[in-house]
């Protein structure tokens, strides 16, 4: 499937079709593809284990800083991680409800393991 749009040019106040380029409506799919909100807080509570500062996971996550401070929230507001400071450092780990969450999560993805290929999910 192609997508036409022209490049329009202006010449005394009217606008005219000066040139048309056809592009492609959608690029190939890649091996790398957006992980949904539940695989990404599965990853963190996985991660999370016992103690792991933000940074940490931060990268092990692949998420930005922002994106880990919402998912960090909500973790933290729903009781499947906690926090815990030593020293002025704040550390998080998951809690016996996160990881029921990811074993949960994990039964789910070998009932259906067509959820894998879905991009949304």
């Amino acid at each position: 499937m192609q997508f036409r749009f022209s490049d329009n040019s202006v010449s005394q106040g009217s606008s005219s079709l000066a040139s048309s380029t056809v592009v492609p409506l959608r690029q190939p799919r890649s091996r790398f593809r957006n992980r949904g909100s539940l695989a990404i807080l599965s990853k963190i509570l996985t991660i999370g284990g016992e103690r792991i500062t933000r940074t940490h996971l931060m990268y092990q996550t692949n998420l930005s800083f922002t994106m880990l401070k919402v998912y960090l929230e909500f973790a933290l507001s729903y009781g499947l991680m906690n926090e815990v400071s030593v020293n002025n450092k704040k550390f998080y780990g998951t809690t016996e409800s996160g990881a029921r969450f990811v074993n949960i999560y994990n039964s789910i993805l070998e009932l259906i393991p067509a959820l894998n290929e879905i991009d949304d999910f």
